[in-house]
């Protein structure tokens, strides 16, 4: 479905002049579901790349390329930021507000992770011992009910390490679930000016907090990156975007040529940054995801504003909105059938040093899009369409232009 623009009465003079257009609550954006495409795209791209190239390979020159390229990570972090604060911004009036958000997110969230963590589970007392023979898939394990509680960050930090490939992504979602524990709270209870304070001291205290990680190594390095308090920069950023949108939208279309070009400047300086000499690049690696929060940022708010771009355009064909959908299933299944693969076909963890480890690097590829095509279409997307029979009471009219039916993609 897609975004249709209505005219509203006039709003109320202390509501930004943007209140006067507005969209149906429950639609969607087409572009942002392809942008998501590209964050999973981003981490598959790494984690098939860059992650498993050993020195003497010929594919090396895959760490010179744009850090960028690979830090999808961080552009899911700035659209769930984005579309997270723009439903609890929409609804913030509701009767209903802590129920219907939760239970949504509930069915979203829950289903496919419990089922990928009971899988774990259960090979593990079947196999028992013989999960070795499995290598990176199951090493160095973290105890279940850690993940069970979405607490996995903490006890990798505790730990210094991912633990089993397996589960080893699943960081970012404890971060995410510690988000939506917190968020909606913050913006029930603050008016827009502590809000706006409040989400920019975040923004600006995650990197300061890396530094003094980096600098005084009071816990594991790793905190410094999978703690929400130290990677939450990425998540204010798309809520700031989800704010401005709402409160300066006629400013924001009148300056649409000045924004597209500042945020084309913003991404190619932040690429320029990474091949200039510095000595004391390892000191700053503090700024790197708050960098890629700007660029992504403005990456999002260029498509917000233009949805007749050809960015925009491309971003809403139907295989990259169909590989939207897809995500979720797509960064929970890559790394385990990554490895089963490797082990399947080459009898060792999966590396990149020839062409010869092509067959197994392919097989994963075409098996992750076969199986998160199945779960999206067969099991996910029907249990989101019963979580959203819930819906918002008595809700607060949206502030937005075609921005607010984002919130119909959770």
């Amino acid at each position: 479905m897609t975004a249709t623009i209505v005219a509203r009465s006039a709003p109320p003079a202390s509501q930004s002049a943007a209140g006067a257009i507005a969209v149906h609550a429950d639609q969607r954006i087409p572009s942002l579901d392809g942008l998501r495409a590209v964050a999973s795209l981003m981490v598959v791209a790494y984690h098939f790349g860059p992650h498993i190239v050993r020195t003497q390979s010929p594919f090396q020159f895959l760490h010179s390329l744009p850090q960028l390229m690979f830090a999808g990570v961080d552009l899911f972090f700035v659209l769930s930021g984005f579309l997270i604060a723009g439903i609890l911004l929409d609804a913030r009036e509701s009767q209903n507000y802590f129920k219907v958000f939760y239970v949504r997110r509930a069915f979203r969230i829950f289903p496919l992770y419990y089922l990928v963590l009971l899988a774990y589970v259960v090979t593990v007392a079947v196999l028992g011992a013989r999960t070795a023979q499995l290598g990176r898939l199951f090493e160095n394990p973290i105890s279940p009910w850690a993940y069970a509680f979405y607490l996995q960050n903490f006890a990798m930090t505790a730990a210094s390490g991912f633990g089993p490939v397996w589960l080893a992504g699943s960081w970012s979602l404890a971060v995410e679930e510690q988000f939506y524990a917190t968020l909606p709270l913050v913006i029930r209870k603050l008016n827009t000016r502590v809000l706006t304070r409040v989400v920019v001291a975040t923004f600006l205290g995650a990197p300061i907090l890396r530094a003094v990680i980096q600098k005084f190594q009071f816990i594991h390095p790793l905190g410094g990156h999978l703690l929400l308090p130290t990677c939450v920069d990425s998540l204010a950023a798309g809520v700031l975007v989800a704010m401005l949108v709402r409160q300066h939208y006629s400013w924001l279309s009148r300056k649409q040529r000045q924004i597209k070009w500042a945020a084309l400047a913003c991404l190619a300086a932040w690429i320029a940054y990474q091949y200039i000499p510095n000595p004391q690049s390892i000191r700053l690696a503090f700024i790197l995801d708050t960098g890629n929060s700007i660029v992504f940022a403005g990456v999002l708010l260029v498509i917000l504003m233009n949805p007749g771009m050809w960015l925009s355009r491309a971003l809403a064909i139907r295989p990259m909105r169909e590989l939207g959908g897809m995500a979720y299933s797509t960064y929970l299944f890559h790394p385990i059938l990554l490895c089963f693969a490797f082990r399947v076909m080459t009898s060792h963890d999966p590396q990149l040093n020839s062409f010869s480890d092509f067959p197994a690097l392919t097989a994963a590829l075409l098996a992750t899009l076969a199986l998160s095509f199945v779960s999206w279409r067969f099991f996910e997307k029907p249990i989101l369409a019963i979580g959203h029979r819930f819906t918002y009471q008595r809700q607060a009219a949206a502030w937005s232009d075609p921005v607010a039916s984002a919130i119909g993609t959770l």
